[in-house]
């Protein structure tokens, strides 16, 4: 039996479906699928056709019913993956997928889940097991993972989890670390969050108190620590406003003890419910911006305008992706995509826009080539090609082939989720170990340099060991029960203490040469820091002020010695920086201020004062103006001098194939060099700079040697670790430095033969003091974590320090520069990412590509700095221009899901927010410490360019507006808890997805119900490895989307082991998960009468807010997904691909049959409104069963 499915693009067809059943009676495989043919003609006028086919067998063994999948591309390429189910009862039993890595299950006699097994039989076995019992408490689950650690929930009689426990194995003794409790309607109403510090009584709590509106929605949160969270819902006119209020002491000078921030209303429209603007409002009731949004007739974002006007459009293809973009300066972005594939596989970038000239120009920027399995075959990109090849189905290449023809081959273990184990190159050979059961890394070594990790069972880093030239060093941490820091010593012996509040705030750093002091205002943001000293009591005090919606206003420097610095800052609409004012002693030493064209580039600098900032070639200057292209390529700058005169710089790009790479440079002024000429090597890596250096580079593309001009030995060579991170500079014969990290932050640098030991004391990025051998310098840097101050303590003054806005400055020896970053002393620039790439601030640019440009989160161009936008961006790990990220970091979170609703979802605006995302204010609070001490950030970080889930860091420097789900407001900061390596969780999210005591089927029905009058959706996880997938128990709206992606922003794996971020959305959901059609089941499809166009837009990246450990999603992309037309095998094949999160972003998500089928957990409580409890819904009816309700 034959069925025929067609799709059309207006009267042609260009998608064709082929089911053949099997009709043989008495078979196993009776009216089951046995073959699915797609054939996808997405150029009918070409008559091209691309075939994709699934054969399905089915067979009877004494184990249970096996499903065998077999998909099979145009190309020949074949995966198989197949389940073992019980005959009986439909549990699965096992699953292996395309690489052959099994997962296994067993069960009680109520169906509940007792273990699961990862990749049994193997020396990679890794199993975790659920205990049910009924204790004095009541009913309690306990889950023990594979490294003995456990956690008990408990429930109360409804099967609401009201508690959650940990055991400390070290200890052996169990520690409450979260608790909530529930209203007469069956709502949470208060919860608390806990951390311990191991082996003693010292407890940090937050807890939280919930607030509703009539409309059932939640209003407000209030906090232990005195903020709080409020929504104003108003759903008549479909308005909703949100903003901070905090609780404060009456003074003399007023009786008001209550303070709010900034408001953002967002309006929708009344039909569609999408959002149409977004108003930001200061406490004197002032509109300070408006964003805009207009959307096509399918609910795809067609047009986006922001508070200074500048307006971005885009068109779509058939399959809802983007086509073409058209920027505010007219410029546009076209791109193609692969034609065998509907998914987002770019095939093509390109760019149409101004030249030089000033005449219109079409660039190509790459392309791309797909197998059928969505793998990356090869890619050219500015006309240098680069090919990968894999084995087997394996999605990580086996072996990458550079554009010079050199290769990198790569060993994978599949049953750790492709972990590399091993990389070998021409001259270079790296090797890995892991953990065989929590894929924890144990030891990375090349050539002589190893690191080695100790984990304690909690999955909690302990010790590193560092291994260089026969010599070793150690440094070690201890933590709190959540994994926060507590103690550090580095490899110099010194140890660093953090103390904190009631409330998980770090309030004191202890370090041997320094003590810091922290406070914090109102909002919880940092109101002050005081550096002091320890052997001159020297004392160093920081003070900062905020506006309406969390912006660093001033900052305060101040000395024991009288000194005071002062700088004053105002911000445009749109949160770019206008002017910034810094004063000495009351003196103006340097009034800033900028200005940006229309694609919000900095195009204008201006300064005046007694100290201003030098431009690249060491004259002191007044000002700048910048010229782009369409491609953020910089065409000229102008530089007007202290003296009058005036400089200006022209860029020339004369390669044909790679209209991004500069070619040579002009200088008008006569005491600058008339004519730079640059040249690079076949991968596209500069290898004759703009001094005339030499520079050499390994086969992976690190740095490895630099000559100066006319010589032919080395002024300097490099030698990195493993995880491709500087760890060494070698100096002419004498000199040589060797460099440690604590996580992504470099903490030491040590002379052997100089015997010379040099310490930066930090909190996340922001260094408080450098330490050479005993010799303290104290330090101050602005908002960026730019060197402001330092005074070094046999000094009587300071000194201050000024930087171009592209990071020209004089020198600062050892201690840090531009941005926070270390000044290579040979070559004056910056090496991001700890290595990856080399930033030269004379150039303004990169001096090599960026890999994750142009089709990726670099932006379109592989050289370009932050995208022409300096002053409000930064980008520590040289992955990551301005633009690549905007994106991300700005779209409005879930545009195309924003059907209105009362807002369940709180979202805290103004200073709250903005105090925990911006640089200013988490570079120095006790939020960006978790950064520092989280070290397993390297865990997986291996290979970082070269490896496929290559991480980094664009810190989004004044974010301004933005909002934080109420999730996050008793997040990472507050020292909730993360989850450990070992994929055990420590905090309060561990009331999400914990097996329910009273178990249930995984088959179709006996779905428990309960009453969502008063309540807010519960977003459960399921693990799967590190990865996770979230789903929601009742109705949800796009704004309380914000929640999952906070929380899965906050994992730690998230900084070692990126992933992208899957918005499963364009359809309605059951409450009984019965969300797909009849038939056999992996190819059954979404049902077409759940279907909702509104709810799914194809902008491709959704904002997703930093955390306060500015851990944020790094450089993944975050993108929607429309269910139309999917299978069930092919939402598997998200849940199941190891290189995404995935949230169902639709109303009862978690109970999606299919991911309750596919990964083997029973169903939870699917909360509902009282009139479809009354009249029964789609999928079943309500039946009552010893007093509960369950959907039948």
């Amino acid at each position: 039996m034959i069925q025929m499915v067609h799709s059309y693009r207006g009267e042609q067809r260009f998608i064709r479906l082929q089911v053949a059943r099997t009709d043989t009676s008495k078979t196993v495989s009776f009216g089951r699928e046995e073959k699915r043919t797609n054939i996808l003609t997405p150029d009918i006028t070409a008559k091209a056709a691309y075939t994709k086919q699934q054969n399905f067998t089915f067979e009877t063994t004494k184990e249970g019913l096996k499903q065998t999948i077999t998909t099979t591309g145009h190309d020949g390429l074949a995966i198989t993956r197949s389940t073992l189910r019980h005959v009986h009862t439909g549990y699965l039993l096992s699953e292996t997928d395309g690489q052959g890595v099994t997962t296994a299950f067993t069960y009680d006699k109520c169906g509940r889940t007792l273990t699961r097994t990862q990749a049994p039989d193997t020396k990679f076995e890794s199993t975790t097991t659920w205990e049910y019992a009924i204790d004095d408490k009541g009913p309690v689950t306990t889950e023990t993972d594979a490294s003995g650690n456990q956690l008990k929930t408990y429930f109360d009689g409804a099967g609401r989890a009201i508690s959650v426990q940990r055991l400390d194995t070290d200890n052996d003794h169990w520690y409450d670390i979260a608790s909530q409790s529930y209203n007469a309607q069956g709502v949470v109403d208060t919860g608390t969050s806990f951390d311990w510090l191991v082996g003693s009584s010292e407890t940090y709590s937050v807890s939280s108190t919930l607030s509703y509106d009539g409309w059932g929605g939640l209003s407000k949160q209030a906090l232990s620590d005195g903020t709080n969270s409020i929504n104003e819902t108003d759903q008549i006119s479909l308005t909703s406003t949100v903003y901070a209020s905090a609780d404060v002491e009456s003074t003399a000078d007023t009786d008001n003890n209550t303070v709010v921030s900034g408001k953002l209303t967002t309006t929708y429209d009344e039909q569609s419910l999408l959002l149409l603007t977004e108003t930001n409002t200061d406490t004197a009731n002032k509109t300070v911006g408006v964003r805009t949004y207009k959307w096509d007739g399918l609910g795809r974002l067609w047009q986006e305008t922001d508070e200074r006007e500048n307006t971005v459009s885009r068109t779509y293809d058939a399959f809802g992706r983007v086509l073409t973009q058209t920027l505010p300066d007219d410029s546009v972005v076209t791109r193609t995509y692969a034609p065998h594939l509907i998914g987002d596989q770019v095939a093509s970038i390109s760019v149409k826009g101004l030249n030089a000239d000033g005449k219109t120009q079409t660039w190509q920027l790459g392309s791309q080539e797909f197998d059928s399995l969505g793998r990356v075959k090869s890619k050219v990109i500015g006309g240098r090609t680069t090919s990968y090849t894999y084995d087997g189905v394996s999605q990580v290449p086996s072996k990458v082939t550079l554009p010079s023809g050199k290769s990198m081959q790569y060993t994978h273990i599949p049953e750790l989720g492709n972990m590399v184990s091993d990389m070998t190159a021409d001259g270079v050979t790296q090797t890995f170990s892991y953990d065989k059961s929590t894929a924890d890394l144990l030891v990375a070594k090349e050539g002589d340099i190893e690191n080695n990790n100790d984990w304690d069972s909690s999955g909690s880093l302990v010790k590193e060991t560092f291994s260089r030239n026969g010599q070793s060093l150690n440094a070690a941490y201890t933590h709190t029960l959540a994994g926060e820091p507590h103690t550090y010593t580095d490899v110099t012996g010194k140890q660093t203490t953090y103390e904190r509040d009631k409330h998980g705030r770090v309030t004191t750093i202890t370090d041997d040469a320094l003590t810091v002091t922290l406070k914090y205002d109102e909002f919880g943001q940092l109101g002050s820091q005081t550096v002091v000293d320890t052997a001159t009591q020297a004392k160093l005090t920081t003070t900062l002020t905020y506006d309406d919606f969390g912006r660093e206003l001033t900052r305060t420097v101040e000395d024991s010695k009288g000194v005071t610095i002062t700088v004053s800052q105002t911000w445009l609409p749109n949160s770019l920086l206008d002017t910034r004012t810094v004063k000495q002693s009351g003196k103006v030493v340097r009034d800033e201020s900028y200005h940006y064209d229309v694609r919000n580039r900095l195009d204008t600098y201006s300064v005046k004062g007694s100290e201003l900032p030098l431009d690249t070639y060491g004259h002191a200057m007044s000002g700048q103006t910048y010229q782009f292209d369409a491609l953020n390529n910089l065409l000229s700058v102008t530089t007007t001098l202290a003296d009058g005169s005036s400089n200006t710089t022209a860029y020339h790009y004369e390669n044909a194939d790679d209209p991004t790479q500069l070619s040579s440079l002009t200088h008008s002024h006569h005491d600058y060099p008339q004519n730079i000429q640059l040249k690079y090597d076949d991968n596209g890596r500069m290898i004759l700079d703009d001094e005339g250096r030499t520079l050499c580079y390994d086969t992976v593309g690190r740095l490895v040697g630099v000559s100066e001009k006319g010589k032919t030995t080395d002024a300097a060579t490099y030698g990195y670790d493993a995880l491709s991170r500087l760890v060494c500079q070698n100096i002419g014969d004498d000199k040589d430095r060797q460099l440690y990290y604590r996580d992504a932050e470099l903490v030491n640098e040590l002379s052997t033969k100089q015997e010379r030991k040099v310490r930066l004391i930090k909190a996340a990025h922001t260094c408080l003091g450098v330490c050479d051998d005993d010799n303290l310098t104290l330090t101050a840097g602005d908002q960026n974590n730019s060197l402001l101050w330092s005074r070094e303590g046999s000094q009587s003054n300071g000194v201050s320090h000024a930087w171009s806005p592209y990071g020209c400055g004089e020198s600062t020896s050892l201690l840090p520069g531009f941005n926070g970053e270390r000044v290579d002393p040979v070559s004056e620039t910056y090496h991001l990412g700890n290595g990856y790439r080399t930033y030269n601030p004379r150039l303004m640019r990169f001096n090599c590509p960026d890999s994750l440009s142009p089709f990726d989160a670099g932006g379109i161009n592989p050289y370009a700095y932050c995208s022409g936008d300096p002053i409000n961006h930064v980008d520590p790990s040289g992955h990551m221009s301005g633009q690549g990220i905007a994106g991300i970091v700005l779209g409005a979170l879930g545009l195309g899901l924003a059907i209105f609703t009362g807002g369940a979802s709180i979202a805290a605006a103004g200073s709250v927010t903005a105090a925990l995302e911006s640089a200013s204010a988490t570079s120095l609070a006790v939020g960006a410490l978790g950064v520092v001490s989280d070290a397993t950030s390297i865990a997986s970080g291996a290979l970082e360019d070269s490896n496929p889930e290559a991480s980094s860091t664009l810190g989004w420097v004044s974010l301004g507006t933005g909002v934080v789900g109420f999730a996050s407001a008793v997040g990472s900061a507050r020292a909730t808890g993360k989850e450990s390596a070992s994929g055990l969780q420590r905090g309060p999210s561990d009331f999400y997805n914990t097996p329910s005591a009273s178990g249930g089927q995984i088959t179709k029905g006996s779905v428990p119900v309960g009453n969502a009058t008063n309540r807010s959706p519960e977003w459960h996880k399921v693990k799967v490895g590190s990865k996770r997938i979230l789903g929601a128990d009742q109705e949800i709206r796009a704004h309380q989307l914000d929640e999952p992606l906070q929380r899965l922003a906050r994992r730690k794996s998230m900084w070692y082991k990126p992933r992208d971020v899957v918005l499963l959305s364009g359809t309605h959901g059951t409450p009984s998960g019965n969300n797909y059609e009849a038939g056999c089941f992996n190819t059954a499809r979404r049902d077409p009468k759940i279907l909702h166009k509104y709810f799914y837009t194809n902008e491709d990246l959704v904002r997703a807010q930093n955390g306060p450990q500015k851990s944020g999603f790094r450089q993944r992309v975050i993108r929607a997904v429309d269910m139309d037309g999917m299978t069930v095998d092919q939402v598997k094949q998200y849940y199941e691909d190891p290189n995404y999160h995935v949230i169902n972003a639709y109303c009862f998500g978690r109970n999606d049959e299919a991911l309750r089928y596919f990964h083997n957990v029973p169903p939870v409580r699917s909360y509902l409104r009282p009139k479809h409890i009354k009249q029964g819904i789609k999928g079943g009816n309500i039946t009552f069963k010893n007093g509960d309700m369950f959907l039948t």
